[in-house]
């Protein structure tokens, strides 16, 4: 076995060993959401009273439903309460061999659900095709009583046949954001391919009151794959870059990290677009040592981003400043394969948690498994690691995350692809510091960062 790897590269230039903090989180339990056929959970948030919901697609009867459309997986919401027992499930989808699935789910204060996916064109759930392509964006609330749906809208593009999906989602008070990929919707910002997109609805009436587009400006598409706001309503995504010679339109000339220059094993990508739905800027990265994929991004109050990615089977979680500018990244490396497809929050003190899987020793007591979920905890300000901690799953079984969010009780909770049947995974783990009350909330310091501690989703 290798040596455990914790590195920081600030600036891409001074590299500095971390050693870790005392660490204790507790697993409070574990459970699956299952059908008869292969399911794969993406995202999952939890409300103000500790319930659960978990979007994916499943390939059967889930529990809770009385629904399946048949001929292959299909877009999906599942509810539990606090124990992990589920309350209901819904599924769409029509009897044909398309896949359909919910790769984003939110909650709003009164307990119902929003979800972001994409559904095939003829599926007359969702109100029959929009577009061109025949998967377009679908965008839902539920109720949280019973999964019923309350208003919808589907995004299609006007040409050409690239796949419109929507990818993540996050509520804002009363409005609802969701980002994702598309071809040309009808927009200024448009280029050519897929492009990022992001558009925002009115909570109650699911009107939609913004929706903004931006793509490469030298060849190739954005495949957006999450999102986050801030507390201004400013909505940073990140994708993947299909071309090497590809370069992301940046809004301005930054000077680092952009241009067609940046080749590699694969290229990433961050924007930002203000509340007007326009883009401010964007940042370009490359691998030239490994494949580079992102999978999640994480904003605060002050604009700053943090960006979960791996390269080869390392996970690496990079900050991005407010105007854009590449920080401080982290490395984290068991000597085996670890991954981390989705899953980062704050805590209540304002640190980061990153969920993820290893089939090494992260946590450094001997122990290797198949493959187990773990969660680590960083200072936000240095990349400084603070813990990690993986679970032990039984012989044979593994999870790897693909989504997570923190309870206003302290919990923090990762759901995603649970080996041992295909199952949906989801964890609940304790014993981190609870989001402050309202009253005492305010702006908390963050090693030296303003940053309000709330929730990503």
């Amino acid at each position: 076995m290798k040596t455990r790897i914790f590195t920081i590269l600030v600036a891409v230039l001074a590299i500095t060993t971390v050693a870790q903090a005392a660490f204790t989180p507790t697993l409070d339990w574990i459970t699956t959401v299952a059908s008869t056929g292969n399911d794969k959970a993406k995202a999952v948030a939890v409300d103000g009273s500790g319930n659960v919901f978990v979007a994916g697609e499943a390939a059967g009867l889930l529990p809770g439903s009385s629904f399946y459309a048949g001929a292959g997986p299909h877009m999906a919401v599942t509810k539990l309460d606090s124990t992990g027992a589920v309350q209901w499930s819904v599924q769409f989808g029509i009897a044909e061999f398309v896949m359909d699935s919910a790769w984003g789910v939110d909650t709003d204060a009164n307990g119902d659900v929003y979800f972001s996916g994409w559904a095939y064109k003829n599926d007359p759930a969702w109100g029959g095709p929009v577009g061109t392509a025949n998967s377009e964006a679908v965008i839902a609330k539920l109720s949280g009583v019973d999964g019923s749906v309350m208003w919808y809208d589907r995004i299609g593009h006007l040409t050409g046949m690239y796949q419109s999906k929507g990818m993540d989602i996050a509520v804002n008070g009363s409005d609802v954001t969701v980002a994702g990929r598309a071809g040309d919707l009808g927009v200024p910002g448009y280029t050519a391919g897929e492009n990022t997109f992001v558009a925002r609805y009115d909570t109650t009436t699911g009107v939609q009151n913004m929706l903004g587009q931006s793509g490469s400006i030298s060849g190739g598409s954005l495949t957006a794959e999450a999102m986050s706001m801030d507390a201004a309503g400013n909505t940073y995504v990140t994708g993947a870059l299909s071309s090497t010679g590809g370069k992301v339109a940046s809004g301005y000339d930054q000077g680092q990290d952009l241009g067609a220059h940046a080749t590699g094993g694969g290229q990433t990508w961050v924007q930002k677009f203000d509340a007007a739905g326009d883009l401010v800027w964007g940042n370009q990265f490359a691998s030239s040592f490994g494949s580079l994929k992102t999978y999640d991004i994480l904003a605060d109050d002050a604009g700053n981003t943090y960006v979960v990615m791996m390269v080869g089977f390392d996970v690496v979680l990079r900050r991005i400043t407010a105007a854009g500018i590449s920080d401080w990244e982290i490395i984290l490396d068991s000597g085996a394969n670890d991954y981390s497809e989705g899953g980062l929050e704050f805590d209540g003190d304002g640190n980061l948690l990153l969920a993820g899987s290893t089939r090494g020793d992260l946590e450094g007591d001997g122990s290797v498994a198949v493959e187990d979920p773990f969660v680590a905890q960083f200072d936000p300000a240095t990349g400084a690691l603070l813990g990690v901690m993986d679970f032990e799953l039984p012989a044979g079984k593994y999870l790897r995350p693909s989504g997570a969010d923190f309870g206003i009780d302290g919990s923090f909770y990762m759901t995603g692809f649970y080996y041992g049947g295909y199952d949906w995974g989801i964890v609940k783990v304790d014993g981190f510091t609870p989001i402050p009350e309202p009253a005492t909330m305010s702006l908390l310091a963050v090693g030296g960062i303003a940053a309000l501690i709330r929730r990503k989703k």
